[in-house]
């Protein structure tokens, strides 16, 4: 969501979109950072002034048809999409995280299945993975081996990867 918010913001620096179409998943993506952060550079109030400063450089007002918001809007998420592909590229070659994660958001972001299941299969499968981590993650704290910041880090982090599959629309 952060690689998302930063080319946002260079879109906008370099004119290819306008504030008013930016704007709405700015405040979306600052409000899902702000429930799993819970960080006070994502408050509202913070973000809306942070936003309305930056703004005043980045505006170029014009008023837009239907037509040319919604191709605005397609280039935006295009755009977002290469730009969290090319980063998860990066993390591959860093070795950074296991293989199995970054494939997951590459899948999901990639917007082309690699196989012919279908999406309540691979919706089955996931809540599976999910239920498994969860427990584990438990049976690990309840034996000591990980201890209650852990615990909350390990299911951030799934959470995140739900939310990535809600928020993409995958798997609703």
């Amino acid at each position: 969501m952060q690689w998302q918010l930063e080319n946002i913001e260079t879109m906008l620096k370099q004119h290819e979109i306008n504030l008013q179409v930016a704007f709405p998943l700015l405040k979306r993506i600052n409000r899902i950072l702000y429930f799993l952060t819970k960080e006070d550079k994502y408050k509202t109030h913070l973000f809306q002034s942070k936003w309305f400063k930056k703004g005043m450089r980045y505006i170029h007002l014009k008023n837009l048809s239907f037509k040319e918001k919604r191709q605005q809007q397609m280039l935006l998420e295009e755009s977002n999409r290469k730009a969290i592909l090319n980063r998860l590229e990066e993390f591959i070659e860093q070795n950074s995280f296991p293989r199995e994660i970054i494939d997951f958001f590459i899948l999901i972001y990639s917007g082309r299945p690699e196989s012919d299941h279908s999406a309540e299969e691979v919706q089955e499968s996931f809540d599976l993975a999910s239920q498994i981590e969860r427990e584990l993650i438990q049976k690990y704290f309840e034996k000591g081996k990980i201890n209650r910041g852990e615990v909350k880090e390990l299911r951030d982090n799934l959470l995140v990867i739900e939310n990535a599959l809600h928020t993409t629309g995958q798997y609703e």
